[in-house]
């Protein structure tokens, strides 16, 4: 192994509650109830196409409407969305998702964010890696919540740098061919089912890290699974 390829959010950041207050104030901007809390985000949006934050309004909306808790499955998702929600709420999710990028870009979200416990150790651990960064996440908000750690990576790639993102392993290709180093040499970290789902598609090796997961029996496929970063770095040393 020479190249590891860290996601961001739930491996290097928690930016969840961020991204929990933005779409509460989306929801709340226009009069409706937010009964979403901190799991039930992290678990919309660890799944599937519902990484992305339109689609994760969008299922919100449905649950909302249907008065019913977070499944486990896209499938389930899926089908609460074909069934409770249409056309005529395109205006509700198009001015919740405004409010909600409003704020999560802000420097105000910066302060509900947070670099996660033993990150930085654990990279100090790793240096005989080439450390990079692909996450579906905006460079500004990485540079924004990350400055302490930036130094460690030679390379960060954030969603805007990407055609597709996760679970499309467009990131992690362009990555191999920035640094020259092969699929067999490479792994890449996470900690959801699109996590792996990239990794798989790449050819690369997925690891998952399981301290931030919202629900772990959704995780199948990786080729390892660690607790949490520290505990990663020292198998690797």
């Amino acid at each position: 192994m020479k190249l590891i390829i860290f996601d961001v959010d739930g491996v290097l950041r928690d930016s969840a509650p961020a991204g929990l207050e933005g779409m509460r104030r989306g929801f709340v901007s226009q009069g409706i109830e937010f009964p979403f809390s901190l799991k039930d985000y992290r678990t919309i949006r660890s799944i599937g196409k519902y990484n992305n934050s339109r689609n994760a309004l969008t299922l919100m909306l449905a649950l909302t409407m249907a008065g019913k808790g977070v499944p486990s499955s896209e499938g389930e998702y899926d089908s609460l969305v074909q069934k409770h929600v249409s056309g005529k709420d395109e205006e509700f999710i198009d001015k919740a998702r405004s409010e909600y990028k409003k704020f999560f870009y802000s420097q105000e979200a910066g302060k509900f964010a947070k670099i996660l416990p033993g990150v930085e150790d654990a990279l100090k651990t790793l240096e005989k890696y080439t450390l990079t960064v692909w996450s579906n996440a905006s460079k500004s908000t990485i540079e924004r919540d990350m400055k302490p750690i930036i130094k460690y990576f030679s390379f960060i790639l954030g969603g805007e740098d990407v055609m597709v993102k996760k679970p499309s392993p467009e990131g992690i290709n362009i990555i191999y061919e920035k640094l020259c180093t092969p699929a067999g040499e490479t792994a890449y970290v996470g900690d959801t089912q699109v996590d792996i789902q990239a990794a798989k598609a790449a050819g690369c090796t997925s690891i998952i890290l399981l301290s931030e997961a919202p629900d772990r029996k959704i995780l199948k496929g990786a080729d390892l699974y660690f607790n949490d970063i520290s505990e990663m770095s020292k198998e690797m040393l």
